[in-house]
């Protein structure tokens, strides 16, 4: 096997060295890299690392699918995965998120269980579980789940705000009217506490036009079945943040808030991917400068992505949004696209400028851009 060539390099090093004494090869060491080098092939022969392999195989195939919406598909490649590595915890997680988007509560609640017994520890998928019992209308146990995924970090910003979120509709049962004004007061109090931190720390490029839009909770739109975190819609000069977000750390929605003034500022309707890239990187340039040690598994995840490389994020963003809307073009005005429709681009020459004039005219789709900009997130349909 390849690992050999260690014992052999080794034993080619025990040569006298021009500028010192011989040096004098140890046959215990070499005895014991045998050992270890006879060890590691057999277990590269064994059944166990060809079952592991093909596990991670599978898991591979269901992520691709998951990506895809297939979910039943997802769902029995990571079985079978589990069949070959019963103690695959990515594989649990991933399947509990299949069964959980295919509308199978029940057995994504099984799974994540499962998963739990092989890894208790695991925040996400505590939260996942509180999330699917918050889904089903179980919120004791929901709350049960939260708290013990707060208790392992308390930094974990979607547990502690969906505690709060919890504890208010226990109020409202016992005292609606007392429970009304707890959340308006949170929202008030919440999103004036985004606005200020966007308005003291974001690029005067992006806040000088925030001054004339609302700011508001509400219900926002879905696009391809996935709902919004926030929206911006130009016709009523409004930006939404999902009624979800109402317990969330403001440093969490004074984010979402600018991701969505990035596409405020344009004052049109129209989005595309370049916009929709333009928006995360600034929302994670805010995040990452100003979170105050928070976690949120959205951020942080766009974050990761950026941190490696910007381009990584560029390209995650255009793989969700292409998938989620195939009509979203590639350009908008003031992201990729100058005056009169001509694309941005190093080369400033005439015939650069008439090819790229009527490549928008036939690659731009007329009319079919959505009256409102969004931002849906990353992680739906992410995977481990």
């Amino acid at each position: 096997m390849k690992t050999q060539g260690f014992v052999n390099f080794y034993n080619n090093c025990a040569i006298t060295n021009m500028n010192s004494n011989p040096v004098i090869s140890n046959p215990n060491f070499t005895a014991s890299l045998n050992e270890q080098v006879n060890t590691i092939d057999s277990f590269w022969q064994s059944q166990e690392y060809i079952s592991q392999k093909q596990a991670e195989s599978l898991k591979q195939a269901g992520n691709n699918q998951l990506q895809n919406n297939q979910y039943k598909k997802a769902i029995q490649l990571y079985k079978r995965a589990i069949e070959l590595k019963p103690d695959y915890a990515d594989a649990y997680f991933n399947l509990a998120k299949a069964y959980n988007s295919d509308g199978n509560k029940e057995k994504a609640i099984l799974t994540y269980e499962e998963l739990l017994k092989i890894s208790p520890n695991d925040v996400e998928a505590l939260t996942n579980l509180g999330e699917c019992y918050k889904e089903t209308n179980n919120l004791n146990e929901a709350r049960k789940y939260y708290q013990k995924a707060l208790d392992i970090d308390p930094r974990y910003d979607l547990a502690k705000r969906s505690i709060k979120e919890i504890e208010n509709q226990f109020l409202a049962k016992t005292s609606p009217k007392t429970a009304k004004e707890e959340l308006n007061k949170q929202s008030a109090e919440n999103l004036e506490k985004a606005r200020n931190l966007v308005m003291t720390y974001c690029p005067e490029s992006i806040t000088k036009d925030l001054e004339g839009i609302t700011l508001q909770f509400g219900e926002t739109n879905s696009m391809s079945g996935h709902p919004n975190i926030a929206q911006y819609e130009n016709d009523k000069k409004t930006i939404t943040v999902t009624n979800k977000y109402i317990w969330a750390a403001p440093e969490v929605i004074a984010a979402y808030l600018t991701h969505e003034a990035v596409h405020a500022k344009d004052r049109d309707p129209y989005s595309s991917i370049k916009e929709e890239q333009d928006a995360y990187r600034e929302s994670v340039k805010f995040w990452l400068a100003h979170n105050n040690g928070i976690k949120d598994p959205e951020m942080d995840y766009a974050s990761s992505l950026y941190l490696i490389n910007p381009a990584n994020l560029d390209e995650k963003v255009k793989e969700v949004y292409s998938t989620r809307d195939s009509s979203i073009p590639q350009y908008s005005p003031n992201h990729g696209i100058a005056a009169y429709g001509l694309e941005k681009n190093s080369d400033n020459s005439v015939f650069s400028k008439i090819k790229n004039f009527f490549s928008s005219l036939f690659s731009k789709p007329a009319q079919i851009t959505p009256q409102f900009n969004y931002d849906q997130g990353l992680l739906y349909g992410q995977s481990r």
